[in-house]
């Protein structure tokens, strides 16, 4: 299959998480729990030899991705999928931020008016500032999730002579250890019905191991110029999704700030390349 093709179905398939998040009963402990079981069982099978050793050095792995998906659940839960997607897409200025303090990277003057850029999309999203607002609730627990996630890539760049597949057990590992005690004193599987089940079972497979799997081959056969344009379909896939399968009315204003934010980010990446370049 044709590698944009595939790019495009990964997309389609992360993009649906979020929805299938909103869709089910299953709160946030049963849910991250659910897809983590299953992830550390197919990694464990090839990645697990050497998880001992490097644990020392990528043990801050676990608990930055338990953040990041708690709050990524959270912000579905309260909100909508677009906006959490949207409180995601943060994550390149967090990345940014983190690489200037960590990696003595330089932030260009670009980089700030992309962040300002970005905030006015999200004021015309969320409207007044009332923290009693779920679509600003949302947007916080989503900019939260991507704050956690941007440290990801940082840590993971410090430990480059740790193989991938290594880095990522441990992460999905150790998360299932934090998970498995919220799990046991939080969880409602026992209340669940079948339709939540199924959509725990896509959560698993489909945004596990055939999302995320697909979109690590895409990452190693494309430019990261095109990825990371690729990338940023979610936030109008979650808006078209959110409407088909949720039954969601969207609002011009939504649709403007949508459109804000993904030219702050879009505007984003291209001020780091031309730093790079």
């Amino acid at each position: 299959m044709n590698i944009y093709l595939i790019a495009l179905f990964s997309q389609i398939v992360l993009t649906l998480v979020p929805v299938a998040i909103k869709y089910t009963q299953a709160n946030i402990y049963t849910l991250g729990f659910i897809r983590l079981v299953l992830a550390v069982f197919i990694l464990s099978i090839s990645s697990s030899k050497n998880f001992f050793k490097n644990i020392k050095k990528i043990w801050t792995l676990g608990p930055l991705f338990t953040i990041h998906w708690l709050a990524y659940a959270q912000s579905v839960k309260v909100s909508s999928p677009s906006i959490a997607v949207i409180g995601l897409s943060f994550y390149g200025f967090f990345l940014l931020v983190y690489s200037k303090i960590f990696l003595n990277q330089k932030i260009s003057t670009g980089v700030y008016a992309s962040v300002i850029i970005a905030v006015a999309g999200a004021k015309l999203i969320t409207g007044e500032i009332n923290f009693t607002n779920s679509t600003l609730q949302g947007l916080l627990w989503g900019v939260l999730s991507a704050s956690a996630y941007g440290f990801l890539p940082i840590i993971h760049q410090k430990n480059m002579h740790i193989p991938a597949n290594e880095k990522a057990f441990a992460q999905f590992f150790l998360s299932l250890v934090i998970y498995s005690v919220l799990f046991c004193n939080y969880s409602n599987l026992s209340s669940l019905g079948t339709n939540d089940l199924l959509a725990l079972v896509y959560l698993g497979i489909g945004g596990t191991v055939i999302g995320h799997g697909l979109w690590v081959k895409v990452t190693s056969e494309l430019p990261t110029q095109i990825t990371s344009g690729i990338y940023y379909l979610v936030i109008p896939l979650s808006i078209l999704f959110e409407v088909l399968f949720l039954g969601y009315n969207t609002s011009t204003s939504h649709l403007i700030g949508s459109l804000i934010i993904l030219i702050a980010n879009l505007s984003l990446h291209y001020f780091f390349k031309r730093k790079k370049a």
